[in-house]
Order: structure tokens, then sequence, then C-alpha cells
């Protein structure tokens, strides 16, 4: 059986899904707006077991059931009773009981990370895009020159014309009637001359006259790449995730050089990530420089519009047993 761990809308696990339903391959879902029940936790000498069911259903599940797992995407949210009348001695009761709840949820996750054929992890997603960068440059990729700064005087002391800037971690967008903000990548213009001098530490990268932009994406060793033609669109050109959905970019496969496929399976060893989606820009140099990779991208669309199937090798790779 095969356990997923995911969002409810996530289209891509709807996808894989209807491949495991095709190969008549068992699996549960979890999605990370279902509560978890822990049963039991048996611990011995002869070894271990965890016995859990979803709050919703009645049916009770073993661990050792799961010969395959992929963590999609979302969190394990385990039940923990409700204390009520809070007062200073029950608020920290609560405090108490949070703290036990936390440490058998990671337990619980990691023991996930054992089930014998596995994609992806919780315990992944916290990779830092700066120790990324730094790997990615010793397995000779090229990259950006990068600065994280507090000052913008300090933007003088690098003889580079032209700067973006971006998140150090996750991307965030506010929604409103009248406006839109988010934190994509963002070219950094004499406009922002206006900005104080201090800064909250930011990513600031070289900006690179760029090509195309070049999606990869990474399993078990096999790659897939696709060129998306930003460049012919002003809302797409500085980032393509400003996406154009009257007039989408053009996408199709790409041929990485050998060289560059080897230093991609590197870096995905080194991380220990079995999955995940790598960005690079093919530079007006013929360079390709990386970026960063994202343990949980999105891939449906690229790997519908290029032929990819990558739902199908997911369920494939799921299949298997080691």
């Amino acid at each position: 059986m095969v356990l997923i761990l995911s969002e409810e809308n996530d289209h891509s696990t709807n996808d894989v899904i209807d491949w495991l339903l095709h190969f008549e391959i068992a699996f549960l879902r979890i999605n990370d707006n279902e509560t978890i029940e822990i049963k039991e936790i048996k611990i011995s000498n002869q070894g271990y077991d965890i016995l859990f069911k979803r709050k919703s259903t009645s049916e009770i599940y073993s661990i050792k059931q799961f010969s395959s797992y992929w963590y999609r995407r979302g969190n394990i949210v385990l039940d923990m009773p409700i204390v009520n009348n809070v007062n200073a001695i029950s608020s920290k009761i609560i405090d108490y009981l949070k703290s036990e709840n936390y440490k058998l949820s990671d337990f619980f996750l990691k023991e996930l990370d054992n089930i014998p054929n596995k994609i992806g992890s919780i315990l992944n997603l916290n990779n830092n895009k700066l120790s990324n960068l730094v790997l990615a440059s010793k397995l000779g990729m090229k990259i950006p020159n990068t600065t994280i700064l507090t000052e913008k005087l300090n933007l003088k002391k690098y003889k580079i014309k032209k700067y973006v800037s971006k998140a150090i971690y996750n991307n965030f967008d506010v929604f409103n009637t009248n406006y839109q903000i988010s934190s994509y990548t963002a070219l950094l213009e004499k406009k922002h001359d206006l900005l104080g001098d201090k800064l909250f530490p930011s990513l600031v990268q070289e900006f690179i006259d760029k090509l195309i932009d070049v999606r990869v994406y990474y399993l078990n060793g096999k790659i897939w790449s696709a060129a998306i033609f930003s460049q012919n669109d002003e809302q797409t050109k500085i980032d393509f995730r400003n996406y154009n959905y009257e007039k989408p970019n053009r996408i199709e496969p790409i041929a990485l050089p050998e060289n560059l496929k080897k230093s991609i399976i590197k870096f995905m060893k080194e991380l220990k990530l079995e999955f995940g989606a790598l960005d690079f820009v093919l530079s007006k140099q013929q360079d390709y420089v990386f970026l960063e990779v994202n343990p949980v991208g999105q891939f449906g669309a690229i790997s519908f519009s290029c032929g990819f199937n990558i739902e199908k090798e997911i369920a494939l790779a799921l299949a298997q047993t080691k």
C-alpha cells in the first residue's frame, strides 16, 4: 500500500492517484486538513509499530502496512483533547500537552521517512536557498552573484549594473480588491532610491539577461527539462511565475548538457531529495545558471505541455518495493 500526504486541492496528487488506480495499486491519501489520531505506539526489542486512524473514519492502519510513501505537500495534524475551563494552571497544562503532541507528531513524520520506498519528506522542506547556491557552485553549476544586504549603500561595493531581489525563504501573496502584493523576483530600479538606507536583510542578486527560463524536474535520477519562453512577454520577463493566463508562455522540452545533468544528480543526492523542481535561466552567453530548487514544486502544467507524463513516473516509482 502507498501512503500519500498532500493537500486537498492539489491537482497533481489527483493525477498520480489516477495512475495508481489504473495500475490497481492500493493507497491511503491523507490531506493536511484532516486530523489523525494515534491509537497506539509500540516500541520493544522486537521492533516498533504505529497504529493510527483518520478522525473522520473508523479504519485503523499500521505504519507497517505501507511499502511506499509520497510526501507531496501539507502537514500531519494530530488530534489533541480540548481542555475546558482554562485558567492559569490549565493554561500550563495545555502548553505541556502541546509539547507532548509535537513530539508525537515529530516521531510519526520521521518514521514515515523510514518507509522503504519514499518520494519526498516534510523534513526536507526547510532546505536553505543560500546553502543550495553554495552547494550548486561547489558542484560546478553556475550561480548568480548573490548578497544579503542590510544597508542600501552596500550596493555600491559591487560592480554590477542591474539587480533583482527575491525572498530568502518562502514567497507570499496578499490579495485585495484594489491591489496585489507578491514577493516574486523584482527588478531593482531607480525609484527604489526613495527607500531608506537601512534595510531588512534582503537577498539581492545580479540581474541575468536571459534567453529563456528553464524548469528541470528530477525524480530518483531521472531528469526532464523544459524551456519557458518568458522573454516574449513583459509580464513574465523578470519572473515567469507572474503568469499571463490570457496568453501563456510557450513551453517546449529542451535537452540539457550532459555535464549539467550529472551535476544536478549529484546536487539532489547531496540534499537527499528524491524529487524536486529546479529553476535555471539560460543566459545570452549560453550559460545555464542555477537559481533554486523546490522539493514540492508544481509539475502538472509543464508535464502536460511537454508530454513528460511525470504523474505516471511517480506512480510507477511508488509501485516499486525495496
